[in-house]
């Protein structure tokens, strides 16, 4: 357990626990994953230990879609910096703005394309001027 408590931190009000050397939230199914990656001088036996920890804490989401995210009037969560340089899902899901926020460009468009069936229309060369005649590349 105190290996546990060094590692990550439990924030109820998002049902989530914190790594405190990398400042990410985590979810039980990541905690081994997550051990192993990048906490290297922590045992194999130790990540089970941890990862059954984490799992056994009352009231913690086991998958992403559980978690209690902030709006964005809420306070920041606790551990995890604001970073400004985010980006935020712009679509809408059942009349609310959908919640997905990350920092590469990358995830944000996989997010988009698998979550809101959103596909790219921008081809690399051709006629530019052709192309911003067109419609504009939005969900």
């Amino acid at each position: 357990m105190e290996a546990a408590n060094e590692i990550f931190h439990y924030l109820p009000e998002n049902h989530i626990v914190v790594c405190m050397s990398y400042h990410t939230g985590i979810v039980p199914q990541q905690c081994e994953a997550h051990l192993k990656s990048l906490h290297g001088r922590v045992s194999v036996n130790e990540h089970r230990r941890i990862a059954d920890v984490v799992r056994s804490i009352n009231g913690v989401a086991h998958r992403a879609e559980d978690v209690t995210y902030p709006s964005p009037d809420d306070e920041p969560c606790a551990y995890i910096p604001v970073r400004i340089e985010g980006l935020r899902c712009m679509a809408y899901v059942a009349g609310h703005q959908c919640t997905y926020m990350g920092t590469a460009i990358r995830a944000t468009r996989d997010h988009c394309a698998k979550v809101h069936g959103w596909v790219n229309e921008q081809r690399r060369g051709g006629n530019a001027r052709k192309k911003f005649k067109h419609a504009s590349n939005r969900l």
